[in-house]
This record gives C-alpha cells, sequence and structure tokens, in this order.
C-alpha cells in the first residue's frame, strides 16, 4: 500500500453469507456464524465496520425498517469509520 492517505483510508466491503467459511482476521479458517457471534450481530441484515484487526470502527447498523432513512444511517456509519481510519 502506498503512502497516499486516501488509499489507506480505502475502505473493502464484503456480504459474508451466514452459511460461509472464509479466511478470518487472524488468517484461519472462520465461519461466518461464528465471526457474526464475535461481532455481536443477532438479526439480519446487520452490516458492521471493522478494521484490518476486526476492531470496531462504527456502530453496527441493525435492520432495515425505515427505506426513507436507511441511506442517510449507511452514510453516518460510513463517515464515522472513514475518521476513525484517518
Amino acid at each position: 500500500m502506498s503512502g497516499n492517505p486516501e488509499e489507506q483510508a480505502r475502505a473493502l466491503y464484503r456480504e459474508v453469507p451466514i452459511e460461509a467459511t472464509f479466511t478470518g482476521f487472524d488468517g484461519t479458517p472462520l465461519a461466518a456464524r461464528d465471526l457474526a457471534a464475535a461481532l455481536g450481530v443477532r438479526f439480519f441484515p446487520t452490516v458492521v465496520m471493522v478494521d484490518a484487526k476486526g476492531a470496531a470502527l462504527a456502530p453496527p447498523l441493525v435492520g432495515f425498517s425505515s427505506p426513507d432513512f436507511y441511506g442517510a444511517y449507511l452514510e453516518e456509519r460510513i463517515a464515522t469509520a472513514v475518521q476513525k481510519m484517518k
């Protein structure tokens, strides 16, 4: 990664199906259900923003009860996460 702050603050987005297995933050195989439990995810959909080590960067966005405000809530979480990554 370059020294460019914009590139360093770049986020990766992933949708994790609950039945998936992938490489965890420590490099070992991890079931999505175990990741959800570790992050405190109990309801779906839930959007979480974490750093490369799995630490929370913003409060989770739980559920989808109001389509009129969801985009604003998501943008708020993204802005919070970006500030923490700087």
